[in-house]
C-alpha cells in the first residue's frame, strides 16, 4: 500500500469562497469561523440538499478535499473529468476540523475538473478547501514546438531564412532608371537654355534724347579693331 502524499506550501490552495474559482449548484450556505468552528480562510460552505454539489477546475498533478466532519454529515460522491471515484462520508461521532476527505494523482498534461455531489437527502455536506499541486513545466513540455523542430541534415542557412523578394529589386532597377533618365532630361534642358542665349542677339543701346545735339566732341573716337556684329538669328 503507497503512502498518502501530504499538501506541500509549494502547492496551491483554493477557499471555499473563491467564487471566481468554484461553481455551486443547489442550496448552498456559508458557515464563518469561530471558536468552536475553524475554518482554513475563515469559512466554509454548507449544504442539506440532495443533490447539490460544487466543482472546480485546475490544472495539477494531485488534488486533496479538506473539509471538516461530523456525526450529521452524509455521504457524497467525487468525479474528476467524469470518472467517478466513488462514494465517502464525512460522518463522525464528533465535530472534527481540516480533514483531508479526498485525494488522487492526476494526469498532468491537462486541465481537470473536480466534482463532489451530496448524497443523502437532509444529511450535510461541507467544503473548507481544495489544494492543488501545480504542473512543473518540465513535466508538461518535453520537446520544442514543431516550429522550432528540424530534420537532420536539412538546418536553414541563412540565405533560405530569409529571402528578399523579387519584386524589391525590380522596384529599385526601375526607381534607378527613372532617376537618371530624369537627370539627364535636366541636364539636357539647362544646356539648350544656355545655347540659345548665347545664340539671341543684344537689344541695341538708346540714349536718351535732348533739347541741344551733341558735338562730335562728346563721342569717343573710334577704336581701330570695330566691335563684332551682332550675329543673325535665322528662324527656322
Amino acid at each position: 500500500m503507497s503512502a498518502i502524499t501530504t499538501p506541500t506550501p509549494q502547492d496551491i490552495r483554493i477557499e471555499d469562497d473563491d467564487y471566481s474559482q468554484f461553481m455551486y449548484r443547489g442550496l448552498w450556505r456559508t458557515i464563518p469561523s469561530s471558536n468552536e468552528w475553524q475554518f482554513s480562510g475563515g469559512s466554509q460552505h454548507l449544504s442539506y440538499a440532495k443533490g447539490a454539489e460544487f466543482s472546480v477546475s485546475f490544472n495539477g498533478s494531485y488534488v486533496w478535499f479538506l473539509s471538516d466532519t461530523n456525526y450529521d454529515h452524509g455521504r457524497f460522491q467525487v468525479s474528476v473529468d467524469d470518472h467517478v471515484f466513488g462514494t465517502l462520508t464525512g460522518s463522525s461521532e464528533t465535530h472534527e476540523n481540516n480533514i483531508l476527505l479526498f485525494s488522487a494523482p492526476l494526469d498532468p498534461s491537462k486541465q481537470h475538473t473536480l466534482v463532489v455531489t451530496n448524497i443523502d437527502e437532509g444529511k450535510a455536506i461541507t467544503l473548507d478547501c481544495i489544494i492543488y499541486r501545480p504542473v512543473e513545466p518540465s513535466s508538461s513540455t518535453t520537446s520544442p514546438p514543431a516550429s522550432q523542430q528540424t530534420s537532420t541534415g536539412s538546418t536553414p542557412t541563412p540565405s533560405s531564412r530569409s529571402r528578399t523578394p523579387a519584386g524589391v529589386y525590380i522596384g529599385i532597377a526601375l526607381g534607378t532608371t527613372a532617376f537618371i533618365l530624369l537627370a539627364i532630361l535636366v541636364g539636357f534642358i539647362l544646356v539648350e537654355r544656355r545655347r540659345r542665349r548665347r545664340q539671341q542677339p543684344q537689344p541695341p543701346c538708346y540714349l536718351d534724347a535732348t533739347t541741344q545735339p551733341l558735338s562730335w566732341s562728346a563721342f569717343p573716337q573710334p577704336s581701330r579693331t570695330p566691335s563684332p556684329r551682332p550675329q543673325q538669328v535665322v528662324s527656322s
